[in-house]
C-alpha cells in the first residue's frame, strides 16, 4: 500500500512476503517492513534515507580553512584591541589614584603646615594601593611634593612612570616600547602620546 506521506510519494510499504527483485526494494533494520523505491532509485526521500540526502552533508576541508583563517584575523584585530583598552583603563585609574592623593596632601599640609610626613599610613594622606603601580613621594618638604606612579614589572603597565607635584603639573616621565610622549608635560593616555584630559 502507498505511504500516507506525500513526500514519501515514491515510496511504498510491503510486506515481508512480498515477491521482489533484489534492487527494488531494502529491508528496514528496524523493523520488518521493507521500503520499495520506485524506479529503482535508492536516493529518493524514503524514511530510510531522509538523512542521506545529496543537500545533507558536512564541511569540506576548504571550508573549514576559511572558517579558521576568518577567525584568525578577527582575533589578530580584537585581542590588541581589547589590550589596548585595558591598558588605557588602568591608566586612566592612576591619574585617578594620583589627584586624590593631590587633594589628601592639600588636607595634610593645612593640618600639619607642612608636607613632611605626609605619604604613610595613619595620616589624611596614605599613598595608594594597587596591582598596576607603585605609589611614592621622593619629595616631601614644608612647601612642596612630588608624587609618582611607576608601573610594575611583569604587568601591561610596566615601563609607565607619571609624576604629579604640588602646582598640579603632570608630567609622563617614561613610557613602555611603542608607545610615544616620554618626557611629556601631561599624562599620555595612549600609543600616540595623546595626553589625558
Amino acid at each position: 500500500m502507498k505511504h500516507n506521506d506525500t513526500n514519501l510519494s515514491k515510496c511504498y510499504l510491503i510486506g515481508e512476503k512480498s515477491h521482489l527483485s533484489a534492487d527494488s526494494y531494502r529491508s528496514s533494520r528496524k523493523s520488518s517492513t521493507r521500503w520499495f523505491f520506485k524506479n529503482n532509485d535508492p536516493m529518493q526521500n524514503c524514511p530510510s534515507r531522509k538523512h542521506q540526502t545529496p543537500g545533507s552533508r558536512g564541511f569540506t576541508l576548504i571550508e573549514l580553512m576559511i572558517v579558521v583563517a576568518v577567525a584568525a584575523i578577527l582575533a589578530a584585530i580584537a585581542v590588541p584591541a581589547y589590550n589596548r583598552y585595558v591598558v588605557r583603563s588602568k591608566l586612566h585609574d592612576a591619574f585617578g589614584q594620583m589627584q586624590a592623593l593631590a587633594t589628601q596632601m592639600a588636607q595634610y599640609a593645612q593640618d600639619q603646615r607642612t608636607y613632611v610626613g605626609a605619604c604613610q599610613a595613619n595620616t589624611v594622606a596614605p599613598l595608594p594601593t594597587s596591582s598596576d603601580f607603585q605609589y611614592a613621594c621622593p619629595t616631601l618638604t614644608a612647601t612642596q611634593y612630588l608624587i609618582t606612579a611607576t608601573g610594575l614589572a611583569g604587568t601591561p603597565l610596566a615601563g609607565f612612570v607619571f609624576t604629579l607635584d604640588q602646582n598640579g603639573t603632570k608630567t609622563t616621565l617614561a613610557t613602555p616600547s611603542g608607545w610615544a610622549g616620554s618626557g611629556s608635560p601631561c599624562w599620555v593616555q595612549d600609543a600616540s602620546g595623546t595626553c589625558a584630559p
